[in-house]
């Protein structure tokens, strides 16, 4: 067993709380915080207890933090047996995190965290514990993690959500997302492939027996992530026919993928998406199985009215031309890619998300060469009144300047600006004629700013007057 310790702040704040014990002859800093740690460390199960305290002097105030290593092999009982440990003896903890692995190893296979509480629930121990043998369970191939986030508490009518999606669909109103039930465990699993997660909640949804579980997850690592799966299963829900379908969703571009015994709902992430093969035998995988499956397109802004919404889209993909529109996926508030195949779509897709009141995104309307001409949108509820001069004459200039890289208008900050860039390998006599050009624009008076930028160019110096 590791022996308990406690640290206390370093330097000036260390001597404060230190002075300040000696004055009150305070003899006891700490006792009851040991004899927690000592209570629970004498327990098989546990691999070390440590804990810590900070004076705070300067900041937040006095706080005591606690660490709970333990067993991968953690059984029912013996988290059963830690949990009494941990109520036995009163005193006062800000924060707890409980873990598994050896002490100070990365990555940390199961892990939650406890705050301003030092008597540990037994049924979240108790779920603790099936998580862990869940994990064992997977073996040395899963290097994924898992982090628990506590048990779906009741409501005063008995039930935190019922796994029913709930809202009028005669009302024209979009339900909310379906809510888990009530004393669901709440378990979150990271892994880098989706065929991990499948796999992750396939056990835990069999370790935890007669609990309901709400697991979300994510593919990728800490610093970089995309969605996974979110389920609610109850005991005795049959998982196994739903895995061909969501693995087949996970194997496409997606937003939220969420499973229930009411079926399985993706999001896909482009108005062409459902045209594609991937979809296609995402439908076939449902239908082979006998689930359930919706597919719609997520939410461009959850606030606004879903109607109006599905009338902006409808009005972007029928620009002359035609467009896609494609949501940003694993990039959460990120821009809304409109992908039209001509000028005149292009200009059409910017007036209609110009003119659209104002709605909480971003969106990027680009050219039928996209890397050479777009324009930046957020919808607003007044508009440029020069918008449309503003918009013809970047067009103007991505048609008839030379060397051009790509010309980009930006009307996201309320202000309607225009840049320029030219080619790396662009004359000098070229970027004299579009700075005398650009000179005009910016006298015209349809534009807040205007800059022009060379290989030679500082950024200060970009903004033609």
């Amino acid at each position: 067993m590791r022996s308990t310790r406690s640290r206390t702040a370093v330097g000036a704040v260390a001597l404060v709380a230190a002075s300040a014990v000696a004055l009150t002859g305070c003899a006891s800093w700490g006792l009851s915080q040991r004899g927690w740690a000592g209570a629970i460390e004498r327990n098989d199960g546990v691999d070390a207890v440590d804990w810590s305290y900070d004076s705070g002097f300067l900041t937040t105030g006095p706080r005591y933090t606690g660490e709970i290593l333990l067993s991968d092999e953690l059984t029912e009982a013996q988290a059963a047996s830690i949990s009494e440990a941990s109520c036995s003896a009163e005193t006062t903890m800000n924060s707890v995190r409980v873990a598994t692995g050896a002490y100070g190893a990365e990555p940390v296979r199961v892990e939650m965290t406890i705050e301003d509480e030092s008597c540990i629930d037994p049924d979240l121990l108790n779920a603790f514990a099936r998580t862990t043998a869940a994990a064992r369970a997977l073996g040395t191939g899963f290097t994924g993690d898992f982090t628990l986030f506590g048990i779906v508490p009741s409501t005063d009518e008995g039930e935190a959500g019922r796994d029913d999606p709930g809202g009028d669909a005669s009302s024209g109103a979009t339900p909310p997302v379906p809510q888990p039930p009530a004393g669901s465990v709440r378990i979150r699993a990271t892994a880098p492939e989706s065929s991990m997660l499948l796999d992750a909640l396939r056990e835990l949804h069999a370790h935890l027996g007669d609990r309901a579980l709400a697991f979300d997850s994510s593919v990728g690592s800490t610093l970089s992530t995309s969605p996974g799966v979110t389920a609610h299963l109850s005991p005795g829900d049959e998982l196994e026919p739903m895995l061909p379908v969501l693995r087949a969703a996970l194997d496409l571009p997606h937003g939220a993928v969420r499973a229930s015994r009411d079926g399985v709902t993706v999001e896909l992430l482009s108005t062409s998406a459902d045209r594609s093969d991937a979809v296609a035998a995402l439908r076939e995988a449902a239908a082979d199985a006998e689930i359930d499956l919706d597919t719609p397109l997520p939410r461009i802004d959850a606030n606004a009215d879903p109607d109006r919404e599905s009338g902006l889209i409808s009005d972007l993909v029928s620009v002359p031309g035609g467009a896609e529109l494609v949501f940003p996926g694993d990039r959460p508030g990120g821009e809304l890619e409109v992908r039209t195949r001509d000028l005149a779509g292009t200009a059409a897709a910017a007036n209609v998300l110009v003119g659209a009141g104002e709605i909480r995104a971003s969106f990027r309307v680009l050219g039928p060469d996209p890397k050479r001409f777009w324009v930046a949108v957020r919808p607003m509820a007044e508009p440029p009144e020069s918008f449309s001069d503003a918009l013809t004459t970047a067009m103007t200039a991505e048609r008839e300047l030379a060397e051009v890289d790509r010309v980009i208008l930006d009307v996201t900050r309320g202000t309607t600006d225009l840049t320029v860039v030219l080619e790396d390998t662009v004359s000098r006599d070229a970027a004299a004629d579009a700075g005398r050009l650009l000179r005009e624009v910016a006298r015209s008076g349809d534009f807040d700013e205007v800059r022009l930028r060379t290989p030679w160019t500082d950024f200060d110096q970009e903004v033609v007057e």
